[in-house]
């Protein structure tokens, strides 16, 4: 609108009342203009005739609320077209006579009254109540006839039938004609032609033998029925086995109240000759051609490799009844379902030993009854514990258990204490520490007193151990000469089950 109006420099005037057919704007004008024509304005149109065009486009953009803006020429245009953007918008929340989709709910202000009135719920609702309870009677009177008519035809039916599984007569069965198969009904035509009537008098099948015996009809004659001989029992499957010691290179599973033993689910018989194990060339943790290392403990297990049952020593102790169906029960290594726990061996210096004090292997099937024992003959003195056996571990008694198996250990001997009123007590040492008194958490000992200088006093201590896990232990006996000189003679023994 800049373009076509003179500027202030040219006569031109600012919008309001002051000038001929001038307009005075709601909203301020961005920018100088639109500017009037002056009086003394020398044009086709008078001052008034060219203010009144400026007016009306001035008008038109105030009233539609926009500030016109001088530095722009399409005022009117877009002040129409946010005109009719408000108005579609407005539009757009309605709801169209042709058709449309409310976004809410739409409250009707009564209920209809006409047939093409919108209609409430509360309406809908009451109209099928109504509906339901009359639907409700009709279908309980039409039930009630139709089951009343069906049990009667059902009643009329069970006194004419006869049932599939069983039932009586009250008159005779007429057959369609004789029995063409094994188990088809007979006709009493039929019976008489094939049995003579009835009785050896009216020549029919004479009566079977009167002996007690069994009989049937074979070639038109009873025959004695025998009876196939019963078959013979099944052989009685023993599962059993012990673990024993052979020599220092050597030990043999061999078969011992029971000659079966079930790997992986398998019921597998013992060799009469058993299974040799050997210390060199074999399977450790499943890995062959390794050599046992001496001051180890392994738990023994039987695989089969190549069809064959063989050893496989693992360095893990660690063992558990199997839970995999067809295997269930079966003690097993780890998780392992293709090993079979059979004992424990201990790997000394020169070999396996299974002797009088070392006891090192144990079985896991048949377990015999394993004592150990070590004499000695000590001088001590002092006040601390001393072992009797010496300072030197490898000559201590030494075993190998089951977990919850027990151990029975007894250190006993005679005590010669040099001083009078002076004591010596005895104790027993299992893997370097004292068995303690569970009840009271002490260590567990026994006492001798010399009533005189050199006295000879007996002593004896006994414990009986059943929470030993699985291992290797060494059992040595204590002494505390408790200040005097003391000579001590006895043994460290066990019994192991």
């Amino acid at each position: 609108m800049a373009g076509i109006f003179p500027p202030a420099n040219k006569g031109g005037r600012p919008p309001g009342g002051n000038v001929c057919n001038g307009f005075s704007p709601t909203h301020n004008v961005v920018g100088e203009g639109p500017l009037y024509v002056a009086a003394d304005c020398s044009t086709a149109l008078t001052d008034c005739n060219f203010n009144a065009i400026v007016s009306e486009l001035l008008a038109a953009v105030d009233i539609l609320g926009v500030p016109f803006n001088a530095d722009r020429i399409d005022n009117l245009g877009r002040a129409l077209r946010d005109a009719f953007d408000t108005t579609n918008r407005q539009f757009e929340t309605k709801v169209n006579r042709a058709g449309d989709t409310m976004e809410g709910p739409l409250n009707l202000s009564r209920d209809p009254q006409n047939p093409s009135e919108a209609a409430t719920r509360r309406y809908v609702d009451d109209r099928d109540s109504a509906l339901d309870l009359t639907l409700r009677q009709l279908v309980a009177t039409t039930s009630a006839a139709t089951i009343a008519t069906v049990q009667a035809q059902i009643s009329a039916v069970d006194q004419r039938k006869i049932e599939r599984s069983g039932d009586t007569m009250t008159g005779p069965l007429i057959l369609s004609g004789h029995p063409t198969v094994a188990m088809g009904a007979a006709t009493k035509g039929y019976v008489d032609a094939h049995a003579g009537g009835g009785g050896n008098g009216g020549g029919g099948i004479p009566e079977a033998p009167l002996d007690s015996k069994l009989y049937g009809r074979r070639d038109a004659a009873w025959a004695e029925i025998v009876p196939p001989p019963e078959p013979p029992p099944p052989p009685i499957q023993r599962i059993g086995g012990r673990l024993e010691y052979v020599n220092a290179n050597s030990l043999r599973f061999r078969p011992f109240n029971g000659h079966q033993i079930v790997v992986n689910g398998a019921l597998l018989a013992i060799p009469s000759a058993g299974v040799t194990l050997a210390r060199q060339n074999v399977f450790i943790n499943g890995t062959p051609a390794q050599d046992l290392v001496a001051g180890v403990t392994y738990l023994v297990c039987l695989f089969v490799n190549g069809g064959v049952l063989t050893a496989d020593y693992r360095t893990s102790l660690a063992h558990a009844s199997s839970v995999t169906a067809g295997n269930v029960g079966t003690e097993i290594p780890g998780a392992d379902d293709t090993r079979s726990v059979i004992g424990i061996v201990r790997c000394y210096p020169d070999g396996f030993r299974d002797s009088y004090d070392h006891r090192g292997v144990a079985s896991w099937f048949n377990p015999p009854t394993r004592r150990f024992l070590r004499a000695f003959t000590s001088q001590i003195s002092g006040s601390a514990w001393t072992h009797l056996l010496g300072d030197d571990p490898t000559v201590y008694p030494t075993f190998v258990q089951f977990v919850g198996r027990n151990a029975l250990l007894w250190h006993r001997g005679n005590a010669l204490i040099t001083l009078q009123n002076y004591s010596f007590y005895g104790a027993i040492e299992v893997n370097g520490a004292l068995l303690m008194d569970t009840a009271t958490s002490q260590n567990l000992f026994f006492g001798t007193t010399a009533t005189m200088a050199g006295a000879l006093c007996g002593y004896s201590i006994q414990a009986g151990i059943s929470d030993l896990g699985d291992g290797y232990y060494v059992a040595a006996p204590m002494g505390l000469p408790n200040g005097s000189f003391v000579t001590a003679t006895g043994a460290m023994e066990g019994q192991l089950s």
